[in-house]
């Protein structure tokens, strides 16, 4: 038979005590599952999770198989749990000026876009932390 191991003495946090991310934003542009398995671990230390997907359909993992809980897969609903969902089509004005405000707002921009597409993110959001 093993020992236990031994833990250390520790006092949980009392209600309402920052947690670890709190306060951080992050735009979430990613799709599949790498970026949003990125993602996700940031929302679950409680950072401030909005993920960005296109109205024609959203993140392609959503149609992964096994998709009959309410139309969305448990792919996609495990990747993207403690987040903040909104659908906009970069191809209208409007659209493109609220990924703006987005952007200038984030601490943090997480995208997996093809590379000539990075530049104009940060451009926008220099100080952000950009990872693609």
């Amino acid at each position: 038979m093993t020992a236990k191991p031994q833990l250390l003495g520790r006092t949980p946090r009392a209600k309402g005590e920052p947690t670890a991310l709190d306060a951080l934003l992050v735009v979430d542009f990613t799709r599949i599952v790498a970026g949003p398995a990125c993602t996700q671990t940031l929302a679950d230390f409680s950072a401030e999770v909005i993920k960005i997907e296109n109205p024609e359909g959203g993140d392609d993992t959503r149609h992964y198989e096994h998709a009959e809980i309410g139309g969305e897969s448990a792919a996609f609903l495990s990747l993207n749990r403690n987040k903040r969902g909104i659908a906009i089509d970069f191809s209208k004005p409007e659209g493109r000026e609220v990924v703006r405000e987005l952007i200038a707002k984030a601490d943090v921009v997480v995208e997996n876009f093809l590379a000539g597409a990075r530049g104009s993110i940060r451009s926008r959001r220099p100080r952000a932390a950009s990872c693609h």
